[in-house]
């Protein structure tokens, strides 16, 4: 059972300084923050980098930030319940069709993997034939 506690303001600061320089622009991040002294218990909070609407009001991010750290902190069980399913369902998949199966297999790294590829393209001058293939 995992539950939600309130974090100390000084360890919030601490953890906000060594947060935010990984912070890109636009954006909210829910942190999830594994206490592992405290057997199931975790720390949560929500960085926000984004900006009001022009009328004052919430962004679509920020309600939708708002409303998902709600959720965790008074439907914790509920909340837990469904990630359990879902880690359950997906192990099953992977374990039809694979007689080996990753711990972490819930977790889907292709697209990171297909960001780390890079693609260079060389031109190069053709001297040989007297002429020059530049486009």
């Amino acid at each position: 059972m995992a539950k939600v506690t309130d974090m100390d303001e000084d360890k919030f600061h601490e953890m906000l300084e060594a947060e935010k320089d990984l912070l890109k622009p636009n954006r909210v991040y829910m942190v999830l923050e594994l206490n592992e002294d405290m057997g199931d218990n975790f720390s949560m909070f929500c960085l926000d980098t984004t900006t009001n609407r022009e009328d004052g009001e919430a962004n679509v991010c920020q309600i939708l930030g708002k409303g998902l750290t709600e959720l965790i902190s008074k439907e914790t069980e509920h909340v837990m319940d469904i990630g359990i399913a879902s880690i359950r369902d997906e192990n099953e998949e992977i374990e039809k069709s694979q007689k080996v199966v990753s711990l972490d297999s819930y977790r889907n790294n292709s697209e990171e993997e297909e960001k780390d590829n890079v693609t260079l393209t060389f031109s190069f001058e053709d001297k040989d034939d007297g002429g020059s293939n530049k486009d």
